[in-house]
């Protein structure tokens, strides 16, 4: 019985409060509610009631996304921590109020229960002026529909669990100042201090991220471990997730119950004679100087290695200043966390050797562990039989995309199929088997993958920039795009792409937009989908610049079926896709969109390489656009400039060796103002006509078009057409993107050949 009545006394005592005391502390501390109810009134009510579109607003602060608001619940909590636990910071004071007659539990309780009603207070007025706002006028939003009106508005339970989660918000960065003013013992300390909690563990997963990204072949970041780490704070959580936290909410609960006892605790055990000290525990002070020496290191680190021209992760060289940033960081950022800890210049002890040899050591461990992969990251890949499914971006070596997916949610496919499954682990084992030679590419295409596990397991992530070559090499990749689930996702049909609303089509340089009807919708999208379908993985490789693009917009309801919004797909028509181009020349569209090559009067072709005798004085790690360039010559034949105009590609293969073409567009019409398109090319057949003789072979000998001759395009204006002046005619207009225009021809590019041979004649 006495043990029992023991234990219902401690818990009695725990939770124990003075009324007389939270009396006291209002009537001192009022200012603090009513600056914090003007605050928000005027960050919330009053635009509400000054406001046309008063729904959208009430849901930025619903949502904890109104700046304002998100301020306010940081920074009351706040100053209410300080000017209620000022007393502990000077020893007279702390002397004084600890003498008094009544507990250190009950004083800690009674100051908490004060502080809470000082920043609650302004946030519960607020929400019921809200309710009352919401009951005389409605906020509401109207969206405008054919099929009829649909009016939102925001239910009473909607502002009041709004403003419950700002109550949580405000109770959790409450706490954490509390315990920061518990473990300090100066007021500068208690703000830096609360600060630094507030911060600390994501912070320390944002730096683990930055040496892994570095040190680590692959690694990739997970978004489950970001999402934790956004979840550390009430305030970046529900302002990312849009005030709807779901379980969160019980876990911040929690969370602050057991922050609020490890203060009630530590207050009971804080010294007194160590009020106005820096900090007032140990172990505040081992924390503070080892965030500080591992955040100065990070910065120092980085800082030296952007003198460098070196690529920190690609090139590998030049890693010397990176670790004399390291070592310079992590003892000039000690050595001012020991001072400010101590208040002393005085630091060099030897209760500084250790702390500072803890972390040297801590460090060392760390980074041989990453640099050896002694965790078996870069060698880890997951067993086909424990996996459900795979995501992966499929890599290309750039130009206009030929990826539907790409402009749907993601860059990214998903295989389910234990065949592709099987081939995706295995292009994997592949990279970590070569992972030495390919860690450092110049040339480089970035490959994300992502595993889902089957069951409870936890995704896995990988990330690789790896050489062009290496990929377009890869039959296990080959073996991917050329399966049946990529080309279900790779197609106009797609389901996620919804239902197109507008098609265009569109002439590479030359400001030319096509409008085609709702009519032509089928005919274009089985062209397009029939030509997708017959994509090599090779064709992902080419770097020539498409014939055209297709511009298409459709419309698609979201997941859970909340609204409906656009999506964007651009794809780029080449010259593998003859469905499509028959198409086009069919109904007349392909020499208008190619009648701009035309216009061209001269190209003039340049040489960039590394280390070229032109430069003695030239690095190999200078960027590719300060290479020097060497003039070939300049062609004015209109077959090489032909060849050259069919063949010109949008990016350079290699860095360190390319050639750059250049050529002028004049101010030109390249629709005809007459209102009418051009004359259909000749009628193929029904079979998909070849574009153009064959650049690998001899120019052609005329500017014949697909299927038939072309209809002589009519003469430069006399006077230039201004800049993107649009001129409506038919169902296109005319802009003007005149000027010299810069493009490349890669080593093997047949036109390349074409005007080398012809120069060297």
């Amino acid at each position: 019985m006495r043990l029992e009545a023991a234990r219902m006394n401690s818990i009695r005592s725990f939770f124990s409060i003075s009324p007389a005391m939270i009396r006291e502390n209002l009537k001192r501390f009022w200012a603090i509610p009513v600056f914090g109810f003007l605050g928000y009134f005027f960050a919330g009510v009053f635009p509400l009631l000054m406001y046309d579109d008063r729904y959208h607003y009430m849901r930025t602060i619903l949502e904890i996304r109104n700046p304002a608001y998100v301020i306010f619940c940081c920074l009351f909590p706040l100053i209410a921590s300080i000017v209620l636990q000022r007393y502990m910071f000077a020893p007279g004071s702390a002397a004084v109020i600890h003498s008094m007659p009544f507990t250190r539990t009950k004083l800690f309780n009674s100051n908490f229960v004060s502080g809470l009603l000082l920043i609650w207070t302004p946030i519960v007025i607020v929400g019921v002026l809200c309710l009352i706002m919401n009951a005389l006028s409605p906020f509401s939003s109207t969206m405008y529909l054919d099929s009829g009106d649909i009016v939102h508005t925001i239910p009473a339970s909607g502002i009041l669990y709004g403003h419950a989660l700002m109550l949580i918000t405000s109770l959790f960065v409450y706490i954490v100042c509390i315990l920061a003013g518990v473990v300090c013992g100066n007021t500068a300390m208690h703000i830096i201090v609360s600060g630094l909690l507030s911060v600390i563990l994501p912070s320390l997963i944002l730096i683990g991220y930055v040496y892994c990204e570095n040190f680590l072949f692959g690694f990739r970041e997970s978004p489950e471990l970001s999402d934790f780490a956004a979840a550390l704070s009430p305030v970046s959580y529900f302002t990312a997730n849009g005030g709807e936290p779901g379980a969160a909410v019980w876990a911040y609960i929690l969370a602050a119950i057991i922050l609020y006892a490890a203060a009630n605790v530590l207050y009971a055990k804080k010294p007194l004679e160590k009020a106005g000290d820096s900090l007032t525990f140990t172990f505040m002070e081992w924390i503070f100087c080892f965030f500080a020496a591992l955040a100065g290191m990070t910065l120092m680190a980085f800082y030296f290695a952007s003198f460098s021209s070196w690529n920190w992760g690609r090139e590998g060289v030049d890693e010397l200043r990176f670790y004399a940033g390291m070592a310079v960081g992590a003892i000039v950022a000690f050595a001012l966390a020991r001072i400010i800890v101590k208040k002393s210049p005085r630091i060099w002890n030897r209760e500084t050797g250790i702390q500072f040899g803890v972390f040297t050591i801590a460090v060392l461990l760390l980074f041989l562990g990453l640099r050896l992969d002694l965790f078996g990251y870069e060698r880890r890949v997951p067993e086909v039989s424990a996996l459900e499914s795979v995501s992966l971006n499929i890599p290309t070596a750039g130009g206009t995309s030929k990826m539907v997916q790409n402009f749907i949610d993601s860059d990214f496919y998903v295989f389910s199929d234990a065949a592709n499954i099987e081939a995706v682990t295995a292009f994997h084992r592949r990279v970590a088997e070569n992972r030495e030679a390919l860690r450092y590419s110049k040339s480089y295409s970035t490959v994300a993958v992502r595993y889902i596990r089957s069951g409870f397991g936890m995704p896995m992530s990988r990330m690789w920039n790896l050489p062009v070559d290496f990929c377009a090499e890869d039959e296990h990749l080959r073996s991917l795009v050329e399966s049946d689930e990529f080309r279900e996702q790779n197609s106009l049909s797609n389901p996620r792409l919804g239902k197109i609303e507008h098609i265009a089509l569109a002439a590479p340089l030359v400001d030319l937009n096509i409008v085609l009807s709702s009519d032509e919708f089928k005919g274009i999208t089985e062209a397009v989908n029939s030509d997708l379908r017959l994509l090599t993985y090779e064709q992902l490789f080419d770097l020539t610049s498409p014939i055209a693009t297709i511009e298409i917009e459709s419309t698609a309801t979201e997941d859970q079926g909340r609204g409906i919004f656009s999506r964007w797909v651009t794809l780029g028509i080449s010259a593998e896709f003859k469905h499509t181009l028959a198409w086009l020349s069919e109904r007349g569209y392909y020499q208008r969109l190619t009648a701009w090559r035309d216009s061209v009067e001269s190209v003039r072709l340049t040489h960039r390489e590394e280390n070229n005798e032109s430069d003695e004085d030239y690095s190999p790690y200078t960027p590719s656009g300060d290479m020097p360039e060497v003039e070939v010559g300049v062609f004015r034949d209109p077959k090489m400039i032909r060849a050259a105009l069919e063949q010109y590609e949008v990016s350079p293969r290699y860095e360190s060796d390319y050639y750059v073409l250049y050529f002028t567009i004049p101010p030109y019409d390249y629709g005809g103002l007459t209102g009418e398109p051009a004359e259909s090319d000749t009628d193929i057949g029904g079979e998909p006509a070849e574009p153009d003789t064959d650049i690998g072979g001899e120019p052609a000998e005329s500017d014949t078009a697909i299927g038939g001759e072309p209809s002589e395009p009519p003469a430069a204006t006399s006077e230039p057409i201004p800049y993107l002046e649009q001129i409506e005619f038919d169902n296109s207009y005319l802009g003007g993107y005149y000027g010299e225009h810069q493009y490349y021809l890669n080593p093997g590019n047949p036109a390349l050949d074409i005007l080398l041979k012809a120069e060297q004649d």
